[in-house]
């Protein structure tokens, strides 16, 4: 038997978690103790934390999992209106200069250069995104015959 109860425990699903030392601490020296589980967010986030009675909060609204809203966040901040991006961290969909450009812009938000994103004006209102073809940063493919 895979799991001895009918449901996992709660746990957070998501490529980012965000902690503080001491409970990633506390984290990883109960992992020590608890038979590994394959579904990773499963065991770290809802095995181990339950068996911490760490309690979670749900952020999901720090974040976007789509890049286009990034590359929105940095067009509206660089626009003349300057709104501040709603998320604090996403992908960057492959363009690590848009990531750059993402960090750059938002630091006018921290001295108070940019507005408030009326409500109206949300990204999943406004924000059209565009296709890119992204070339790699380094190395190139080959295709070959291969004697079997």
């Amino acid at each position: 038997q895979e799991w001895p109860r009918t449901t996992y425990p709660a746990y957070l699903s998501g490529w980012l978690y965000i902690t503080n030392p001491a409970t990633a601490l506390r984290l990883v020296e109960q992992a020590q103790q608890t038979p590994f589980f394959w579904i990773d967010d499963t065991w770290v986030t809802g095995i181990l934390r339950e068996k911490l009675n760490i309690s979670m909060q749900h952020l999901n609204a720090w974040y976007s999992a789509n890049a286009e809203f990034m590359d929105c966040c940095v067009r509206d901040l660089k626009s003349q209106s300057s709104y501040e991006c709603e998320y604090f961290v996403g992908p960057n969909g492959g363009d690590n200069k848009m990531l750059v450009e993402f960090l750059h812009n938002v630091e006018k938000c921290y001295f108070d250069e940019c507005s408030k994103r009326p409500p109206e004006k949300s990204l999943k209102k406004t924000c059209v995104g565009s296709a890119k073809h992204l070339l790699p940063d380094h190395g190139s493919g080959q295709v070959k015959q291969v004697a079997l």
